[in-house]
């Protein structure tokens, strides 16, 4: 008796954690819409260090796609150097790059976790 009742605790906390872990933000990035992956917002702040850029997208994008082969600034790549942050729900991404206002932004191949690839994008920033 004492067996089984440890048996089925144990399966209750496996069933709590399991729940749990589906909870987690990183399980919450995968969209499951037929919607296209589109650029939704965007904004530039300058700063101290430079134009910081608010790019919002339709649903979550996988970071790895979102990089300086990716990102044009410009005509120029994207700094190796930049880098780019994410909002918990990963549909807003954040950098700074050294330059000044109007800013031309060039976005090609961004994924969202799903594999949907967003058309190329080109923004100019005032």
């Amino acid at each position: 008796m004492k067996k089984q009742i440890f048996l089925l605790i144990i399966l209750t906390f496996t069933v709590l954690f399991s729940m749990e872990a589906q909870r987690n933000f990183r399980g919450q990035r995968k969209s499951f819409s037929d919607e296209e992956l589109t650029l939704e917002n965007y904004f530039g702040q300058e700063t101290s260090e430079g134009v910081q850029i608010t790019l919002t997208f339709s649903e979550p994008v996988n970071p790895q796609s979102l990089t300086s082969r990716n990102v044009q600034i410009n005509g120029k790549s994207l700094s190796s150097s930049v880098r780019i942050t994410f909002n918990r729900e990963g549909t807003t991404a954040r950098f700074t790059v050294n330059e000044s206002l109007p800013l031309t932004i060039q976005l090609s191949n961004i994924k969202s976790f799903d594999g949907k690839t967003m058309s190329p994008e080109t923004v100019i920033i005032n």
